[in-house]
């Protein structure tokens, strides 16, 4: 299996949510294990990058089977 990026973007996080909230849902990151520091992501891919998301961060690059980790799931939001 070819390696992956596990890529975090605050603002595409936030753009999830603001779309999740009007259905009273929010996006949780996943996290991977890195050296032992769990560590947020919100999309695996191919490439570096997140097209539109400029402040996209690579948290960890290889083989997602060496990695422990949980994916990004939605989760119902606050009734407040």
């Amino acid at each position: 299996m070819e390696d992956k990026y596990f890529l975090y973007s605050q603002d595409q996080l936030n753009e999830k949510n603001q779309i999740l909230n009007k259905s009273n849902k929010k996006l949780i990151p996943g996290e991977v294990i890195v050296n032992g520091v769990k560590k947020n992501f919100t999309m695996i891919s191919t490439t570096s990058v997140i097209p539109r998301f400029f402040d996209t961060v690579v948290v960890a690059k290889g083989n997602p089977s060496t990695f422990t980790y949980t994916m990004p799931k939605t989760e119902k939001g606050d009734t407040k």
